[in-house]
């Protein structure tokens, strides 16, 4: 083995800049995201993260990435092509509502876009990680029972109603964006002029500028 001795630069101390608390709960999918952002995680987004030990977490990962190799085997084939079922009539003027939406023209023009219903069991759905307290905001603004209008709506918005979103600046030129919905999402670049930056003072003069907006698209 060959070590390198040279002491590493020492990183650049940047305060940390943030409009909110910094703790939220959180449940996280371990065993099917990368064993190393997993890791990064828990580093960097739970409290005292960077001292963690992180031979237990290794261990706990090890055993889910077993578990869902497993079940990869046991029901292996049992999400491919899912019967999909058109919509109730009832749900019809708000299927042609949200198809006029400008974000859904916009984002689904290139090829021809129907909307469909299939059997929740017959999906498989992969996220890292599920905001808690927006889950109980979700429940508590749905009730106990809703009605096929309301999960329509909740599901396939219109009105586009913003979650909320958390910012902090990391290090010097990184700053992450988080939201309880995982729709957030770089939006693309886009070209400024100067003259659409107002209230920031330039570092030099201006001859140009490209934005990177973050945002959210049709489905909150």
């Amino acid at each position: 083995m060959i070590a390198n001795l040279e002491r590493p630069e020492p990183e650049t101390e940047v305060p940390l800049e943030t409009n909110h608390e910094v703790v939220d709960d959180y449940v996280y999918l371990i065993g099917r995201p990368l064993l190393r952002q997993f890791l990064s995680f828990v580093k960097n987004r739970s409290p005292n993260g960077r001292l963690a030990d992180v031979g237990p977490l290794i261990d706990e990962w090890r055993a889910a990435a077993r578990h869902v190799s497993k079940i990869e085997k046991s029901e292996a084939g049992c999400a491919d092509r899912p019967p999909i079922q058109p919509l109730p009539a009832h749900l019809e003027s708000l299927r042609e509502q949200f198809m006029r939406d400008p974000l859904i023209e916009h984002g689904f023009n290139s090829v021809p876009t129907q909307l469909g219903m299939v059997e929740l069991d017959r999906l498989v759905v992969y996220q890292h990680h599920i905001d808690l307290s927006y889950v109980a905001g979700l429940k508590e603004k749905l009730g106990p029972t809703p009605c096929a209008e309301e999960i329509f709506r909740l599901c396939l918005p219109s009105d586009h109603l913003k979650p909320p979103v958390k910012w902090a600046r990391m290090h010097r030129d990184t700053y992450v964006f988080t939201s309880p919905s995982n729709d957030l999402r770089f939006l693309g670049a886009m070209p400024l002029r100067p003259e659409h930056v107002a209230g920031y003072p330039p570092p030099g003069a201006l001859v140009g500028v490209v934005g990177l907006p973050v945002g959210f698209g049709s489905n909150l």
